[in-house]
């Protein structure tokens, strides 16, 4: 089997199995390959937003001072195999089919879903090769896979309202869901501000006897250059990073925290600095150039953040969206939230993995008409018509939406 055939039966694996319960198959598999790791070289993020950012930035802090991490997220923005990496560079494709056909061989992947095949291929591809391994937890928590690995270390970046039908409807519902990889006698940073679910994640901590330190939004300030960069000011030392925003600053602050309680000793500021200096995350509040803007937002939160950060940048006045939403997500929520800004053409795009069709979405919004995109280069066309220096266009809805752009960019499609 070739590399591309083999990604090609990977994607049929794509929306099956409910991620929010543990498979059985799973369990077995794991206990079969033994993929235990120290519990003291081990990071589990879960949260509603910002989870992938703060795995991202512990994993390239860590790898700053000399440790070999690895790092497992999702989902990837234009090859499989950005969700496994160690020190920066995913899996290489030979090994990437190594280790998938060594796990098929005994027939551990049958029954397991996408998630899990991909989760099972860096367990293995990271046993005996890192010092430390980043997982970023995939739905909830509780009963996610990522969660049997054993770890001292856990963060909890944020909750808000997502994946509702499988978490619960209520935020204290989704908060117990991610509340669940707190281990014990471990130590667990979290950005949560809201006073019911911190109160909920003490008691809970308690029952399992698993320290709480909560990271508060730090100092942070905008510079006036393009790309905008952002200074955050951590335990009196200034950080500045190509990320942008208030929730950029937030997560970074999280990552610097988290990765001095791992480092202790070990842990340098300039080396911490020069790490955060040089990390773009891409797809997150991403500038192409000074016409085009990608960020994978998603959900109610982060269309907010979405808004605050647009609304923070003087140099535009005028705006035009491009928007792959998830079949699940409500596009009235989302154009309540947007319309803030001054949203002069508005298109959507129902091609990405799992988009809402084009016929759900409604034809004119508060007097705005709702335009159907039909291919990715028409986005180029729409920008090439605007060349105003004073509007931006903005790509997001989706992380898969926003993949396919980046990679459709880098080919010339666009």
């Amino acid at each position: 089997m070739q590399y591309d055939d083999l990604v090609k039966n990977l994607v049929k694996l794509r929306g099956n199995g409910n991620k929010a319960r543990l498979n059985r198959a799973f369990v077995d598999a794991y206990k079969k390959k033994n993929w235990t790791f120290p519990e003291g070289q081990t990071l589990l993020v879960a949260g509603t937003n910002g989870k992938g950012t703060v795995s991202f930035l512990v994993h390239k802090i860590l790898q700053s001072h000399g440790l070999k991490v690895g790092l497992f997220t999702s989902p990837h923005l234009l090859d499989f195999r950005e969700r496994i990496q160690i020190n920066s560079k995913p899996i290489s494709r030979s090994e990437f089919m190594r280790v998938y056909d060594e796990l098929k061989i005994r027939d551990e992947l049958r029954d397991l879903s996408f998630y899990e095949v991909l989760l099972s291929m860096a367990l293995e591809y990271f046993k005996s090769r890192c010092d430390f391994i980043v997982l970023e937890v995939g739905l909830g928590g509780r009963e996610d896979p990522s969660n049997l690995v054993p770890h001292r270390w856990s963060v909890i970046t944020s909750i808000s309202y997502d994946h509702i039908r499988l978490l619960g409807p209520e935020l204290e519902d989704i908060a117990r869901h991610k509340f669940g990889i707190l281990s014990k006698k471990g130590i667990c940073l979290t950005g949560i501000s809201d006073s019911n679910l911190l109160e909920l994640l003490a008691n809970h901590g308690k029952e399992v006897q698993c320290q709480i330190e909560v990271i508060d939004q730090p100092h942070w300030t905008l510079s006036n250059e393009f790309p905008p960069q952002i200074e955050v000011e951590i335990a009196s030392k200034n950080i500045r990073s190509p990320m942008f925003g208030r929730h950029a600053a937030h997560n970074i602050a999280i990552a610097v925290e988290q990765s001095r309680r791992i480092l202790g000793d070990q842990f340098i500021w300039p080396s911490c600095i020069e790490a955060v200096a040089q990390a773009q995350w891409d797809g997150r509040m991403h500038f192409i150039n000074e016409h085009l803007l990608i960020s994978g937002d998603h959900n109610e939160e982060g269309w907010l953040a979405l808004v605050e950060n647009l609304q923070l940048l003087s140099n535009y006045d005028s705006f035009s969206f491009f928007v792959a939403l998830g079949k699940e997500k409500s596009f009235p929520k989302f154009f309540e939230i947007v319309r803030e800004l001054n949203i002069v053409e508005l298109f959507v795009y129902d091609q990405s993995f799992n988009a809402k069709p084009i016929a759900e979405y409604p034809r004119v919004s508060a007097g705005l008409k709702v335009r159907s995109l039909t291919h990715l280069s028409g986005i180029k066309q729409q920008i090439d018509s605007k060349p105003h220096r004073r509007h931006l266009n903005v790509v997001t809805g989706s992380l898969y939406f926003v993949g396919e752009v980046i990679g459709a960019l880098r080919t010339n499609l666009i």
